[in-house]
């Protein structure tokens, strides 16, 4: 093991103990160890860089953690879950004091959440947890469990020693101050073990003074003694140990009998033992583990034994200064995170290579397709679309690839199709069609080129329709049709994906388009070799001279190079490459025409200066030629963001050949500058993958498939029924619904389809789709809205939600509405069987035209994304059950507003604190989102707004989600 991620899944002190001092654990061992929040959508591209082992601390089941751990799986990458509390069991969740401290709200959310930690559990390979009573328990969940115990930080045990040095010899040696640090109001019960005994010792010894640190609702009989109580504020760790220190006597108690206690760490223990503070502790499990009564601690298990050992300790100096020395010794020996470390990792390993990993379906794929132009020798376009072809299909996808015919392109059959893509460019393992064959059925299709946009747009046996943008292909022409026609192919309402961020920025604000980036990459097996010795030979420059592509600028090129030829004459060799080797030259030169990319990398490191001029997008060529250290000289614009910086990885010139032959003179003559770009370009390069890329490009169209406005999931599905489509309705219109009472047989209800009918017309209105119990609920179980604009005449609609557990042998009844005026509303069907139609919720002869789907188990989940730097700023919230819709609409608008702050990253506390008075109103129902906005906006703004501005608002998310 040499590199650990740890995912977590909460903040606070639990995340310090069990993620952070975890991690240190491992570090000091040599151990890598970097750290991730649970739905941060980076993790999937962490787990691609050289990952060994997972730790998900506190993590709750989502979507995207089930597809993390099944990418995870397929990786042979073992997932072990961490966790340090009873929070996975609902048998337990009365014993917990903090839940008497939550609203309604808050304890549904919290009951959510323990059932979430628990499937997560059940995921994992395995479980580490910190106390013998969290074993015992968590192992109906997940057998395979070790105990790492909760341990000292490298960095408290140096603030620590650094007060044992300020605090050497106390002033007043009559004075004795028991403290109990409590932290929050969740332990009166706790305080209660040893109320009894300390009052008694306070009535006997009035030289003893009682220090709480934290909150704490005291007893009312302690206020006779409000003089000699001394209420600390809670502080944070850093500052803890200076008011432990400050105490002679430190208190642990924890309730007896309780076993959400049990469960508890020895945590106090040691944080008072490290400042060599003697502790009484109630006699549970953690305790009685550290603790070895009368030598390092004592242990009290009644209001008896509390008084014998508080009067021990208060009466008699020696016994306190010799058990808080060995409890020093014991932590300094048994918990700091050097000692830990390396029983840490035994148990990680003894837990990662047990046999028991539990089957997480990964037999669940897509199936996409493409659409290309015809291919030929050589092309870089095609080339980059086949790359992500294969990666698709060696994650184990199924890929169809179809080929626009073409006269330039001879292939009689299909098999001579794919003869000639793996003759001239590599062996994907898709399979090839020409276009005139018929269109699989798929997930996902995807177009490559603007004529092929159309093609796609029209297809109608396909869940969703991307459109894989490698430049903007208007500029391919002069203002003319064809220069119309691919500008508008940006408009046909498909999903973007370019490559680099100059298209999806140009693309989606110019036309509106829902676009994401894909990094450009570079093929290191081919080109990243040793840059060849040229001692004594004239410096060789390299042209990309293909003329018969006019946005390569070959014009500007010759011209350049036609300067600098007659200015160093024989000192330099110039060589082309890529085009026609009949083009004229008016200039010595070589011209080797289009090269295997072998013959490519040969000639990059036996190069020196390369010419790649692109006047629209960046091309692949750059990076190829910087993993070859030879200096790149490019265009100057916006096209190159991210890619090429001017005098640093690369020159930029001017679209002007005279700038261009300077910049070339300008590396000619400086040999120390030349040197220097072909270094840095060289470190830019070459940890540039197309494994990485197309890892991008996969979670891409997963993350897009799942924004679809009901929330589309790729998972195993049952078809529960299929009725037969015979006779349509009146028009669905204002003022009328049509419902239907629905027997399942199958548990996970997910998915009901119905068939509807448009009239070929483009209708106006919205389509609202109620599931309820019967037809006298008052509350709908799911509620799901659709525009009908988008919906297809005569067409399946799919209304999916999240499963629905026990639905087996359940009644439901659905109904749908739709807010649209006559003529402009849409069509249901029915048949003649059976009398479970309801029109206006009152019972008819008939029955809807539907089909209802059950959820196999083990399901196949996706999640959605939030990249900040993409036009999409945040993802659509699938529909809750209980937003009305002005204040969804309402919501949208604030996520607008709140993205483009953020966006800009101009973000003002007058902006924030509007936004959040408006989300404060409907806190409630905000908190019900799997991907809250507020969470979002919480983590986003964090540190330039603190929470006083969102306070209780923010924290009841937060609970909700990690409790």
């Amino acid at each position: 093991m040499k590199r650990a991620l740890f995912i977590s899944g909460c903040f606070g002190d639990t995340q310090r103990y069990r993620v952070h001092n975890q991690m240190e654990q491992l570090q000091i061992n040599g151990i890598e160890a970097i750290e991730s929040y649970f739905d941060d959508f980076n993790i999937f591209i962490m787990l691609n860089s050289n990952i060994d082992i997972v730790i998900m601390h506190r993590v709750p089941h989502t979507e995207m953690i089930e597809k993390f751990i099944t990418k995870a799986r397929k990786e042979s990458i073992p997932i072990i879950y961490d966790v340090d509390d009873l929070i996975y069991d609902k048998n337990y969740a009365k014993y917990s004091d903090g839940i008497n401290y939550l609203d309604n709200t808050e304890k549904k959310l919290y009951f959510e959440g323990i059932e979430r930690y628990q499937k997560t559990i059940k995921l994992c390979d395995g479980v580490i947890v910190s106390t013998d009573f969290l074993s015992e328990t968590i192992s109906k969940y997940n057998d395979n469990v070790a105990i790492n115990r909760n341990a000292i930080s490298k960095e408290l045990e140096e603030i620590s020693e650094k007060i044992n040095q300020q605090y050497k010899n106390k002033n007043n040696d009559l004075e004795v101050i028991i403290g109990y640090f409590s932290g929050t109001r969740t332990h009166n019960k706790d305080f209660l073990e040893v109320s009894t005994a300390l009052r008694l010792i306070l009535t006997k010894y009035e030289n003893v003074k009682f220090i709480i640190g934290g909150l704490l609702d005291l007893p009312e009989e302690f206020k006779e003694f409000d003089t000699r109580i001394i209420r600390l504020p809670l502080v944070d760790w850093r500052k803890l140990p200076e008011n432990i220190k400050k105490v002679d006597i430190n208190l642990a108690p924890l309730e007896q009998n309780n076993h959400f206690c049990k469960a508890k760490s020895e945590l106090k223990y040691f944080e008072a033992a490290i400042l060599k503070i003697p502790t009484i502790a109630s006699g549970v499990e953690a305790f009685e583990h550290a603790i070895r009564d009368g030598h390092n601690g004592f242990l009290a298990r009644d209001s008896k034994e509390w008084y014998k050992k508080l009067e021990t300790l208060i009466v008699n100096k020696d016994i306190r200064r010799d058990v808080g020395l060995n409890a020093y010794n014991d932590v300094k020996q048994n918990y700091s995170s050097k000692n830990r470390g390396v029983s840490y990792i035994e148990r990680l390993n003894k837990v990662a290579n047990k046999n028991n990993s539990k089957i997480v379906n990964t037999n669940t794929f897509l199936t996409v397709n493409f659409l290309i132009p015809p291919p030929f020798k050589g092309s870089g376009g095609h080339t980059t679309i086949l790359r992500m072809v294969k990666y698709l299909v060696d994650k184990g996808n199924k890929v169809n690839v179809y080929v626009q015919d073409s006269e330039n392109l001879n292939v009689s059959t299909n098999k001579v199709l794919k003869n000639f893509i793996d003759t001239n460019f590599f062996k994907t393992g898709a399979n090839y069609y020409k276009e005139t064959s018929n269109f699989v059925k798929s997930d996902i299709f995807i177009a490559t080129s603007w004529p092929t946009a159309y093609t796609v747009h029209s297809v109608n046996n396909t869940t969703e329709k991307f459109y894989f943008i490698q430049d903007f292909e208007p500029f391919f022409y002069a203002m003319s049709s064809e220069y119309k026609l691919a500008e508008n192919s940006y408009k046909l309402g498909l999903k973007g994906i370019t490559i680099g961020k100059w298209l999806t920025k140009k693309i989606s604000n110019n036309y509106g388009m829902d676009c994401d980036f894909i990094d450009f990459a570079v093929d290191n097996k081919l080109y990243l070799q040793n840059k060849q010795e040229r001692k004594d030979k004239p410096l060789r420059i390299i042209f990309y001279a293909r003329a018969t592509t006019p946005r390569r600028g070959v014009e500007l090129g010759l011209q350049a190079l036609e300067i600098i030829s007659r200015k160093y004459k024989n000192n330099i060799e110039i060589v082309l490459f890529g085009g026609d080797q009949s083009l004229d030259i008016p200039f010595k030169s070589k011209n080797l025409g289009v090269l295997k990319p072998v013959e490519l990398a040969e000639l990059y490191k036996n190069a020196d200066i390369a010419l790649v001029l692109s006047l629209t997008n960046c091309s692949l060529l750059p990076l190829e030629l910087m993993s070859s250290k030879c200096a790149v000289i490019d265009i100057e614009g916006d096209t190159v963001e991210g890619i090429m910086e001017n005098g640093k990885n690369a020159i930029l010139a001017k679209a002007d050949p005279l700038d261009i032959a300077n910049k070339i003179s300008l590396l000619i003559d400086n040999q120390q500058l030349r040197e220097k770009i072909q270094v840095n370009g060289y470190n830019f390069a070459k940890n540039l993958s197309w494994e990485d890329t197309g890892s991008q490009f996969e979670q891409i169209l997963i993350s897009k498939l799942m924004s679809l406005d009901v929330g589309q999931r790729i998972r195993n599905l049952k078809v529960l029924s299929e009725e037969q489509v015979k006779q349509p309705l009146p028009e669905l219109t204002y003022g009328i619904c049509y419902g239907q009472r629905i027997n399942i047989k199958e548990n996970y209800l997910s998915r009901i389809d119905l068939f509807v009918g448009t009239y070929g017309r483009m209708n106006k209105g919205k389509l609202i789709f109620h599931l309820k119990k019967s037809p006298n609920s008052i509350n709908d179980i799911v509620t799901i809205t659709k525009e009908i604009n988008l919906l297809k005449d005569n067409s399946w609609v799919p209304f999916e939600f999240d499963p629905i557990e026990n639905s087996a042998g359940e009644t439901y009844y659905y109904w749908v509405e739709c807010l649209a005026t006559s003529g402009s509303g849409i069509t249901l069907y029915i048949n003649e069987l059976g009398k479970e139609l309801y029109v206006n919720h009152v019972q008819q002869d008939g029955t809807l035209c539907y089909r209802a789907y059950c959820n196999l188990p083990s399901p196949f989940y996706y999640h959605n994304t939030v990249d900040l730097d993409s036009s999409n700023v945040l993802n659509e919230v699938v529909v809750s059950t209980d937003i009305e819709e002005d204040e969804y609409s309402e919501l949208s608008e604030l996520k607008c507003l709140l993205g483009k702050r953020l966006k800009t990253d101009k973000t003002n506390n007058s902006a924030i604190y509007e936004i959040s008075n408006r989300l404060t109103t409907i806190e409630e129902k905000l908190i019900l989102f799997e991907n809250s906005l507020p969470v979002m906006f919480y983590k986003k703004t964090k540190n330039k707004i603190g929470e006083s501005f969102i306070g209780r608002f923010i924290k009841k998310i937060i609970r909700g989600k990690n409790t």
